[in-house]
């Protein structure tokens, strides 16, 4: 299950943030099987084999932005199901034998926190972040400081939005749900154009998965499939 390396992988982060710590994952979610096509396809194409059928690719809107990219799905309106446990405290002690099986799927993203942003007393601020807007469901995951967040948040506020944590991860959502963009790459470019400073990011919906770090480069990101 991808809850159970996801849990492997944050417990060796642990020292990166010990306040908190959250899986999110997907049951039924399109880019598991679309990932395992591009591995098979990596082995025809070693073996020479001409039928290398659709397999993996990247969003065309993507690739020509680096470094952004994305894991785009085959299907279309897929409703994956989304299970999340986040609490405060080591990992060890949030998921527990009895909790982790039940974060169901192949397809998860997980988070530790220390505080760079935002109150760490808060639980509106424990990530990953799990939302519902008109295109389905968004999952995320940050790392890093966006450093024109409270410039943005004033605007959104000033226009009514509300806001439920303190953490200038939750702008990212935001803006992606004001974009007015057709399909969810190019909501999640627009509103990523918007944003100053240096930040990795872990993004899920029901039909992609998204891993971003800032154009410069200053914070670490390595994705594997």
């Amino acid at each position: 299950q991808g809850a159970q390396i996801t849990y492997f992988g944050l417990h060796a982060q642990q020292h990166r943030g010990q306040e908190s710590a959250g899986i999110l994952s997907f049951e039924v979610h399109d880019a598991v099987s679309v990932a395992q096509k591009k591995r098979k396809r990596m082995n025809a194409e070693k073996r020479g084999d001409k039928d290398l059928g659709r397999g993996w690719h990247s969003h065309p809107n993507l690739t020509g932005l680096h470094p952004f990219g994305a894991l785009k799905t085959k299907s279309k309106g897929v409703r994956a199901k989304a299970h999340l446990h986040k609490d405060f405290g080591l990992v060890t002690d949030v998921f527990t034998k009895e909790i982790l099986p039940a974060l169901k799927g192949g397809c998860a993203i997980g988070h530790t926190r220390y505080s760079t942003s935002g109150s760490d007393k808060t639980a509106h601020n424990i990530q990953p972040f799990l939302v519902k807007y008109r295109d389905g469901h968004i999952g995320l995951a940050h790392n890093g400081d966006i450093s024109n967040f409270r410039k943005i948040q004033e605007q959104f506020v000033k226009a009514g939005t509300l806001f439920h944590s303190t953490s200038d991860s939750e702008l990212i959502l935001h803006l992606i749900s004001r974009s007015q963009k057709k399909t969810q790459p190019e909501q999640v470019m627009e509103s990523l154009s918007m944003l100053e400073g240096a930040f990795s990011i872990l993004m899920i919906t029901d039909n992609y998965f998204f891993a971003i770090r800032d154009p410069n480069g200053f914070r670490p990101l390595h994705m594997g499939v």
